[in-house]
């Protein structure tokens, strides 16, 4: 349903908001559907709808930032984990489109900060290696 109403609205960001949208389907996610499906589905319907990779992780940044209900205790970690994932496909976007990492040298030293932070959450094995390994690509991409 997600996918239809956005190619009928166009994306319109009035109308189809993600700032709104995402919340609420994080929300709806952990709420209801925790552990059931695919960990990524959520990030990964925001990218199949075609929202733009950095309204994504911002709009999840300023979740995980607020500490806000749901989304306290080890439930954050869903926000961190996501954020890993989208910052992850973003960045192999880029390198397919041949086009500068993350848009831009400032948002790229800015997602290496945001990585630095969450290396300070209890992550599971898979993310560490994931978020190593992006931190690993960002730093050779500025070499």
């Amino acid at each position: 349903m997600m996918r239809e109403m956005a190619h009928r609205l166009a994306l319109s960001e009035t109308t189809f908001s993600p700032t709104l949208l995402i919340p609420m389907i994080e929300t709806y996610a952990i709420e209801f559907q925790y552990e059931v499906g695919p960990r990524t589905w959520v990030p990964d319907l925001f990218i199949e709808i075609g929202f733009p990779f950095g309204t994504i992780v911002s709009t999840i940044q300023n979740l995980w930032y607020n500490n806000v209900a749901p989304f306290t205790g080890t439930r954050k970690n869903v926000l961190a984990r996501h954020m890993i994932y989208v910052l992850g496909r973003w960045h192999q976007d880029c390198l397919k489109k041949n086009t500068r990492i993350f848009g831009s040298d400032e948002n790229a030293q800015d997602i290496n900060n945001l990585l630095g932070q969450l290396e300070r959450e209890p992550l599971g094995p898979q993310e560490r290696e994931a978020l190593a390994t992006l931190s690993k690509n960002i730093t050779r991409s500025w070499s």
